[in-house]
C-alpha cells in the first residue's frame, strides 16, 4: 500500500497588522505546494486571508481544517506567541519560533505548569536565526531545533543608488520607542544648532505600512535607524540594505548575524554618541556625493542578497524532508 504524505497546516492569526512572521508562514506554504506537499495557511475565520502583501497562498478556515486534519498523521505548525494555547491543539506539532524573546516573555516570570516546548506531541521547533537556535537549544537540549532562512525579494526591494535617494531618515520605533525618540531628538537638536547637515531632512515612522508602502519609502530613504534588539532575525534592515538604504544600528542582538562596520553604521550597544556621529557622517558623505557611501551601500546590498528566496526554499524543504522521514 502506498504511503500517503502528511498534510501540513501553518496556523496564522486573523489580523491584518503587518508582521514578518505571518508573511513567512505564507511563503512556507507556497514553497511546499510548489514542491508537491499538501500545505495550507490556516485561519480561524472563513474567507480570511492576509492582504497587506501580494499573495495567492492556499488558505483554509478552522472548520475545514477539522474535516481534513488526521491527528496521527498530519502536522500543524504553530507560532511561538500562542504559548500555552499550543497545548490545546491536536496532533503532531511544530513550533515556528520567529522571536525567542517574545516567545519566552509571554510565559511570564512565574512560568506555566506545562511548557509548550515540552509537550509530548511536539515534534520539532523551526526558528529563523542561529541566535534563536542557540538560546532554544540551551533551554531544551533534547529538543529537535532547526534553523530555516527568511528571504528578501530582490525584485521588490530593488537597489537604489545614493544619487537617487532623498533627504529622508526612516525609523522603526515599535520595539524601541524610547531609544528611537532619544536618537531622533538628539539629531534634530544638533541640526537646529548647525552641528550637522540634517536641518532639511525629513523623518518618517515605519508603523503599519503594508508591503507596497514599505517598498516605496525604502526606495527613497537614505538612512534607516533601527535600534530594536529583541528580535528573532529582523528583516527590515535586510530589506533596507537590499534597497540601498544605509542601516544605522547597534552591534547587538540577532542582527549581528549580518550587520558589519563594512556594510552599515554600526555602534557598540547603548553607545548613542557614536551612532549619532555615524549618521551625521553618512549625511555629509551624501551631500558631498562621496564614493565611500556608494561602496557602503553596495556592500550592504551584497549582504542582503545572501538571504535569497532560493536559500529560504532549500532550508524549508530540508526541514520538511527530515520531518516526513521520521
Amino acid at each position: 500500500m502506498a504511503t500517503v504524505s502528511p498534510k501540513i497546516f501553518y496556523f496564522c492569526h486573523d489580523h491584518q497588522n503587518p508582521r514578518g512572521g505571518q508573511k513567512h508562514a505564507y511563503k512556507h506554504v507556497d514553497i511546499l505546494r510548489r514542491n508537491g506537499y499538501d500545505a495550507y495557511a490556516l485561519h480561524f475565520k472563513k474567507g480570511f486571508r492576509l492582504t497587506w502583501f501580494t499573495n495567492k497562498t492556499r488558505v483554509i478556515c478552522w472548520q475545514e481544517f477539522k474535516k481534513r486534519f488526521r491527528t496521527a498523521h498530519d502536522f500543524i505548525v504553530l507560532p511561538e506567541d500562542l504559548q500555552r494555547k499550543i497545548l490545546a491543539f491536536p496532533g503532531k506539532k511544530i513550533i515556528f519560533n520567529r522571536n525567542v524573546y517574545f516567545g519566552y516573555h509571554d510565559l511570564g516570570v512565574a512560568g506555566v505548569d506545562i511548557l509548550p516546548y515540552l509537550d509530548p506531541q511536539l515534534r520539532a521547533v523551526m526558528t529563523v536565526s542561529t541566535h534563536n537556535q542557540r538560546l532554544l537549544q540551551c533551554s531544551f537540549p533534547r529538543l529537535c531545533i532547526r534553523r530555516v532562512y527568511n528571504s528578501v525579494d530582490p525584485e521588490l526591494f530593488r537597489f537604489t543608488p545614493p544619487s537617487q535617494k532623498k533627504r529622508l531618515i526612516v525609523v522603526c520605533p515599535v520595539k524601541s520607542f524610547k531609544e528611537t525618540v532619544l536618537m531622533q531628538q538628539a539629531l534634530i537638536g544638533r541640526a537646529r544648532q548647525g552641528r550637522n547637515v540634517l536641518a532639511s531632512y525629513r523623518w518618517a515612522y515605519l508603523h503599519g505600512f503594508n508591503e507596497s508602502e514599505l517598498v516605496g519609502v525604502l526606495r527613497e530613504a537614505l538612512i534607516l535607524l533601527f535600534l530594536s534588539r529583541y528580535e528573532g532575525l529582523p528583516m527590515l534592515p535586510l530589506e533596507a540594505m537590499s534597497s540601498g538604504t544605509v542601516v544605522a544600528s547597534y552591534d547587538a542582538g540577532p542582527a549581528r548575524e549580518y550587520l558589519r562596520k563594512s556594510n552599515s553604521l554600526l555602534a557598540p550597544a547603548f553607545d548613542e554618541k557614536t551612532l549619532i556621529y555615524g549618521i551625521e557622517r553618512a549625511a555629509r558623505l551624501f551631500e558631498a556625493h562621496d564614493p565611500r557611501l556608494q561602496r557602503l551601500v553596495l556592500a550592504a546590498s551584497k549582504t542582503a542578497a545572501a538571504y535569497s528566496p532560493r536559500r529560504q526554499e532549500q532550508s524549508v524543504l530540508r526541514f520538511w524532508q527530515e520531518m516526513c522521514a521520521r
